[in-house]
C-alpha cells in the first residue's frame, strides 16, 4: 500500500542492507511531503497501523477492511487527527496512534 501511494518509493530505505534492515525494525514510518502531498490523512493513518512495530497495536486484517479509508474506498478526505478515521472511537481510543 505505502509504495502504490508512494510512487514505488519504499516505505524503508537506506544505503546498504544493514540501514535497511535497521530502519525496519525501528519502525520509523515516515511520509515525505513531496509524496504524500496528495494522500489522504486516513491512508496514512491506515499505514500507521499496518506497519506499527508494536504486534499488540498492529492492525489485523479484519480491523483494515474495517478501517475508513478501505470502506470509503479512498474517496474520504478527513481532518487529521478525525476519531473517525478508525473504525470506532473506542478503539481509537485503546490503540491511539502506532508511532513506533
Amino acid at each position: 500500500m505505502y509504495m502504490m501511494l508512494a510512487g514505488g518509493l519504499p516505505p524503508f530505505y537506506g544505503e546498504s542492507a544493514v540501514e535497511i534492515f535497521d530502519a525496519v525494525a525501528r519502525a520509523n514510518l515516515r511520509f515525505p511531503p513531496r509524496v504524500f502531498r496528495s494522500v489522504s490523512p486516513a491512508a496514512k493513518d491506515l499505514m500507521r497501523r499496518i506497519l506499527c512495530k508494536d504486534v499488540s497495536r498492529r492492525f489485523s486484517a479484519e480491523q483494515v477492511l474495517r478501517h475508513r479509508w478501505i470502506t470509503s474506498r479512498g474517496m474520504m478526505r478527513p481532518v487529521e487527527g478525525d476519531p473517525s478515521l478508525s473504525m470506532s472511537r473506542h478503539e481509537a481510543s485503546v490503540l491511539g496512534f502506532c508511532s513506533g
